[in-house]
């Protein structure tokens, strides 16, 4: 993938995987009132059983590659193939209780593993949202730092993992110098990649310290402003 493909990917991942939990709860609810006449053997179970496997290891591998590269695409390819694992597990648990007790209950456990793979693909898909939209906290965070009274006007363009750019004004005294505010510039910014990965640029709004008339202005227009919801 590259750029906003990634998050494109991962969300078609995630609605297969939505899509793919409604399919299997609804087929595991008709199971349950006519249950099917199955007939199992130890080639089946040894087959369901090695399909698990090489599912688990390779939906362990490609969510650790996705996490590794920041890829939200490798990460729900590879919960995908977990999700493959977690139908092929009950598959078997219902083969071997079957087997043993001639006792189908494939629709019980299918209804169960539904709920598991919806719960996961919802989140999936709500996580990267959350990445094409942007998160709030960063202007909380930018206001945590010291000399920063404010912060306003936050624009942020999103091309991808690592490739995420944005703007904001903050609010400083206007008793500052050239000096202060190119050193409290570079500190936010290089606290903000840090932290999320986002190259910010970042102006400056000068709060007014020396003139009495203007502060009592200011004060009368935030009273106003305050007055709307």
């Amino acid at each position: 993938g590259y750029g906003r493909v990634e998050y494109l990917t991962g969300i078609l991942i995630a609605g297969i995987i939505l899509f793919a939990g409604a399919s299997f709860a609804v087929t595991s609810v008709q199971k349950i009132f006519t249950p099917d006449e199955t007939h199992y053997t130890t080639v089946t179970v040894v087959i369901v059983a090695v399909a698990i496997v090489t599912k688990l290891v390779l939906g362990a591998y490609t969510k650790k590659m996705g996490k590794e590269t920041d890829s939200s695409a490798l990460t729900a390819s590879g919960a995908d193939a977990t999700f493959d694992a977690v139908i092929s597990a009950g598959t078997l648990a219902g083969a071997l209780v079957t087997m043993a007790s001639g006792v189908v209950i494939d629709g019980w456990i299918g209804c169960i593993i539904s709920v598991v793979i919806l719960k996961a693909g919802l989140e999936m898909l709500l996580d990267t949202l959350s990445s094409i939209v942007g998160r709030r906290e960063l202007k909380t965070r930018l206001c945590s730092i010291d000399g920063i009274l404010g912060a306003y006007d936050l624009v942020l363009h999103n091309y991808g993992p690592t490739r995420a750019m944005g703007s904001v004004n903050v609010a400083v005294y206007d008793w500052h110098t050239a000096a202060d505010l190119h050193a409290l510039s570079k500190k936010a910014q290089a606290l903000i990649w840090e932290e999320y990965r986002i190259y910010l640029y970042i102006g400056f709004y000068a709060v007014n310290t020396h003139d009495d008339a203007l502060r009592v202005l200011e004060d009368q227009v935030r009273g106003e402003c305050k007055a709307y919801p």
